[in-house]
């Protein structure tokens, strides 16, 4: 994924997630997602948040990833 950028690989990483990893998987995509996102409470907003819920419970990707790339650190 190396030439990906990290909005678009932080789509196919959630979708994965999201479609039934393994555990193993999911602890993989977890990691890679922390280092990709801006925003440490990612997870949050993904399992106990239904602000990024659609219609049939469908997640509101571009409005998920939205949020978290809206997100930015704070330097000391």
């Amino acid at each position: 994924m190396a030439n990906m950028d990290a909005r678009t690989e932080m789509k196919l990483l959630i979708s994965e997630l999201l479609n039934e990893a393994s555990e193993a998987r999911a602890q993989e995509i977890a990691e890679r997602i922390d280092q990709l996102s801006p925003d440490p409470d990612w997870s949050n907003y993904l399992f106990y948040s239904e602000e990024f819920m659609g219609d049939g419970e469908t997640l509101l990707m571009e409005k998920f990833l939205d949020r978290i790339f809206s997100c930015r650190p704070i330097l000391l």
